[in-house]
């Protein structure tokens, strides 16, 4: 496990030790996981000081994530490569960044990052439908590009003369996971392949339980679209690109009781899935594959290898003075 999935879930099972609201056998379960993750040598030094000071300074719910966050060994490429495209197009520095997001999350991994956007939330209804969407993984993509636009032609018809430098929307869902097939027979060859399903929302404790137990010991998929649009001279006036990023997320074989646990903490009612990765969430999650940014919510590393891209093939990117 990396040094960053080990802060989180060494935080998250830190932080379960302090709720009030967890179960003594679900803290039972949380010291017995700390104390074989110290015995194999998975929690270093700074892993475990992470955790702890995280655990006193940000809460109970959030650190797990804040841990991880403040890692210094986590994402320093991503950090140097982002400094980089930052100062090739001096957006540290200038030009009217937008955030078409409310979440306070992928604000601060911008910000971490070297960028401080301002942050107008979009008023599109996220409401297209699944069915419309024969590959899942578009979903995301076309609903963070709704996002987009309706903020950026909002703040165009309120100053024409100064539209944004770039307006960044973000879409986020949760997959079930399909296991491919077995056999040695092509996949192609399978017309019932199942198609993943995304997970809202769930509607209660009850359905929250439902969730959790359908994930427990199995794994599901956190995709997440970004789209940046930015002005250009030509009809109509903007360009849109886009790209989607994917972390697959494994949760242990938990005891009903923790699960129980978690959902009576209502921590994971208002999320995708049922559950927060950054949060209390994490004590439930064996490993991570992929960036754990991305569950979060922003995939920093992937998007800011997209601007890099997006700077050396795109005249027009980012040129208007």
């Amino acid at each position: 496990m990396s040094s960053g999935n080990v802060g989180n879930v060494a935080g998250g099972h830190k932080a379960a030790l302090k709720n009030p609201n967890v179960s003594e056998e679900a803290k039972e379960h949380s010291r017995q996981v700390l104390e074989d993750m110290e015995q194999s040598g998975e929690i270093s030094e700074h892993a475990k000081a992470a955790s702890d000071d995280s655990g006193k300074n940000e809460g109970n719910v959030i650190g797990g994530y804040k841990a991880t966050l403040k890692n210094p060994n986590v994402g320093e490429e991503a950090k140097e490569r982002a400094k980089e495209v930052l100062e090739s197009k001096g957006l540290a520095s200038k030009g009217r960044i937008v955030l078409a997001s409310a979440s306070p999350r992928r604000k601060e991994i911008l910000k971490i990052f070297g960028i401080d956007p301002e942050t107008i939330p979009s008023t599109f209804n996220e409401d297209l439908p699944h069915s419309d969407f024969p590959n899942v993984y578009e979903y995301p993509v076309a609903t963070a590009t709704q996002k987009g636009l309706e903020v950026y032609e909002r703040l165009v018809l309120q100053d024409p003369e100064s539209p944004p430098d770039l307006v960044i929307a973000v879409d986020t869902v949760v997959l079930t996971h399909i296991t491919p097939p077995t056999s040695d027979v092509s996949p192609s060859l399978f017309d019932d392949t199942p198609r993943p399903d995304i997970l809202e929302k769930p509607t209660s404790k009850k359905d929250n339980l439902r969730m959790l137990l359908d994930l427990n010991g199995r794994s599901c998929e956190v995709v997440t679209g970004v789209v940046v649009i930015y002005p250009v001279l030509v009809s109509p006036g903007y360009a849109i690109k886009s790209m989607e990023d994917r972390t697959l997320v494994t949760f242990a074989e938990n005891p009903v009781s923790l699960l129980e646990a978690y959902v009576d903490s209502e921590e994971g009612l208002d999320r995708a899935g049922g559950f927060s990765a950054q949060g209390l969430g994490g004590l439930l999650i064996r490993k991570f594959d992929g960036d754990f940014y991305n569950v979060v919510g922003f995939p920093a590393a992937a998007f800011f290898k997209f601007l890099e891209l997006l700077i050396k093939e795109e005249d027009d990117f980012l040129a208007l003075d």
